[in-house]
């Protein structure tokens, strides 16, 4: 693999606040900043973490994980490991999300910690939305 980035979101009520944390805290200025969003993309660790600003007491804290790849066949190749090993997985195909443009699935682990596998291609100026599949499935 050429790179396998940690993906981390985060959703904040305190934004100001996390996103001066979260900088000190990498060493580095965020990759992409919009209104209520910054994500940092670094090597060193090898992290993608997103936080998003939110009022909703239920959407605070680690709201999912995932594994970001640079490449499409490296994506191919963890669905299929996912799937061989008949494991909760739900595939979305490419999508526009997080000021990105996307192919993506979605996996859980055995106590339901959603997991986002992903590959982003271009970035966007709007923020997306999630599917009907997503919305609609516990693994998303």
């Amino acid at each position: 693999m050429k790179r396998l980035h940690v993906h981390i979101n985060v959703g904040v009520d305190q934004f100001s606040e996390a996103a001066k944390f979260y900088g000190s805290m990498l060493g580095a200025e965020p990759t992409k900043e919009k209104p209520g969003y910054r994500k940092w993309l670094v090597d060193a660790p090898a992290i993608n973490l997103v936080i998003e600003e939110t009022s909703d007491p239920a959407d605070l804290g680690v709201h999912h994980l995932g594994l970001q790849v640079d490449e499409h066949g490296e994506l191919t190749a963890i669905e299929d490991r996912i799937q061989s090993a008949k494991l909760r997985f739900m595939k979305i195909g490419e999508t526009l999300c997080c000021y990105s443009a996307s192919e993506k699935s979605w996996t859980s682990d055995p106590i339901g910690t959603r997991w986002e596998l992903f590959r982003s291609f271009a970035d966007l100026d709007a923020y997306g939305a999630k599917t009907d599949e997503e919305k609609a499935n516990s693994c998303g």
